[in-house]
Order: structure tokens, then C-alpha cells, then sequence
């Protein structure tokens, strides 16, 4: 008789919701070295963990595509507050605050930069390759896409947002903007509700499981499908993140 499959992490008896907007499905995954190596019906194969997922979804996890999360990834790796909803992977250096790169320390941290840190010693990185080797050498239990923010780049450059920038400081900015996308940045971020960039614009909803629910399950708003690919394939999708967002083999 062939073996049978092996795998490190079985899933049984789930219903899949696969974050592409198709229709749910039972079915079972099978984990192997981290990835999803198959997909359906795993029949008598076996795994050093199994679960039984009868009567829950599996789904992608959550992708928190709005979050000022650059400190808390260093400060509290196990990211509980993140991973008790589900969120797998987040982006963070939105609305042009990052760590990276860090303003010379001066006293007072500049608004709103504060957002961050308000005393300073967590801006400490000069450049977005020192932010992406600590991430790398004592990793999150989540995924992370950074931005790296505008704003920051201002005040390292020029100190204050209270005039405009030099030629001279305009061309220094230029050069963090290239060496933080060439360190592995997924972009430049903005704030246009914080100077100099000051004008209203509208808050985003962070990642809510029960307020998704609530719209899908009890206002019957979208199927929950649909609100599963909000919250993960298209987010992936919309930043360019290969192979996260989807229930896939090889995922």
C-alpha cells in the first residue's frame, strides 16, 4: 500500500471562505513547511497536529491595511492585539508618520510624529534598512508591508513644518525616499490631516471582525464572502502582496 500524505498541520471538517469572493465550501487544508500544500478532501492522511474545524470558517487571515503599528511590532513581538482578530499581517507608516527614517533627537518630539513615540527613544533609526533589520532580527508572530512617512522624512530633513522646504532639504528627502523603497519599502505614505499636508481626510476603519459580522450576518449588507475579501484579497491585492490574502495552494 502507498503511504500516506503526511502533512505538519491538517485542518478537517471546515467551511473555506477563500478571500477570492467565491463561494464557501467545506473542505480540509493541509500545511506543510509553513505553506498550504492542498486543498479539498485530504481523506486518510495524516499530520503531526490536527484540527477539527466543524461548524467554523477558515479564511486568510486579515490583512490591517491602515496602522501606526512600526512601534508595537518592536515593543510587543506576540502582537495579541492584532492576532485575536484574526489579522495576520498589517500595513504599517501610514499617513506619513514611521519610524524610519528617525529624526535627530532634539527633546520634544514633533506632532505628529508623537503618534509613535511621544518621548523618543524609539526614534532611533537613520535610515529604513536599520528599521528592517531589527524587524528582521527578532521578527513579529505577525507579517508586516511598511510605508515609510513623508512627514518623518520632514522633520529629520528640515526640523519643522512650519515653512517650506530648501532645494537643498527637498533633495535630501528625495534621497530617504529612495533608500527606503530600495530597502524593501512598499511606499511613500501621507497625511494630509497633519501639516505640511494639512487638510481633512476622512479616518479609515481599522479591522473589525464583529463589526463586519454585524453588517453581513445581521443587516445582511454583502454576503460574508465578500467581506472576507475586503479584508483580505483585495487588500493584497490593491498593495501588490504575492501570496497572502487567498487560501491557495502553495500559499
Amino acid at each position: 500500500m502507498p503511504d500516506r500524505e503526511h502533512y505538519d498541520l491538517i485542518v478537517r471538517n471546515a467551511t473555506l471562505i477563500d478571500g477570492t469572493q467565491a463561494p464557501r465550501y467545506h473542505g480540509e487544508i493541509g500545511v506543510r513547511n509553513g505553506r498550504i500544500a492542498k486543498l479539498g478532501a485530504l481523506g486518510d492522511a495524516h499530520a503531526d497536529i490536527e484540527v477539527d474545524a466543524s461548524g467554523l470558517i477558515a479564511a486568510p487571515g486579515f490583512i490591517d491595511a491602515h496602522t501606526h503599528d512600526d512601534r508595537l511590532l518592536l515593543s510587543d513581538p506576540d502582537v495579541i492585539p492584532k492576532l485575536s482578530q484574526g489579522v495576520t499581517t498589517v500595513v504599517t507608516g501610514n499617513c506619513g508618520i514611521s519610524l524610519a527614517h528617525s529624526p535627530a533627537p532634539h527633546g520634544t518630539v514633533t506632532p505628529p510624529l508623537d503618534l509613535l513615540d511621544s518621548e523618543g527613544p524609539w526614534f532611533r533609526f537613520p535610515s529604513f534598512r536599520a528599521y528592517r533589520e531589527e524587524l528582521e532580527s527578532r521578527p513579529a508572530a505577525i507579517n508586516a508591508a511598511c510605508l515609510a512617512g513623508h512627514t518623518t522624512f520632514r522633520v529629520a530633513a528640515v526640523g519643522r513644518l512650519d515653512r517650506a522646504a530648501t532645494p537643498a532639504e527637498i533633495t535630501r528627502m528625495r534621497e530617504m525616499a529612495r533608500e527606503s523603497l530600495a530597502a524593501g519599502a512598499i511606499g511613500i505614505s501621507t497625511g494630509t490631516a497633519y501639516p505640511p499636508a494639512a487638510k481633512p481626510h476622512p479616518r479609515l476603519w481599522g479591522t473589525f471582525p464583529r463589526v463586519l459580522g454585524h453588517y453581513s450576518r445581521d443587516l445582511g449588507s454583502f454576503p460574508l464572502e465578500t467581506a472576507v475579501y475586503k479584508m483580505t484579497g483585495l487588500t493584497a491585492k490593491t498593495y501588490g502582496l504575492r501570496e497572502r490574502g487567498v487560501l491557495q495552494q502553495g500559499a
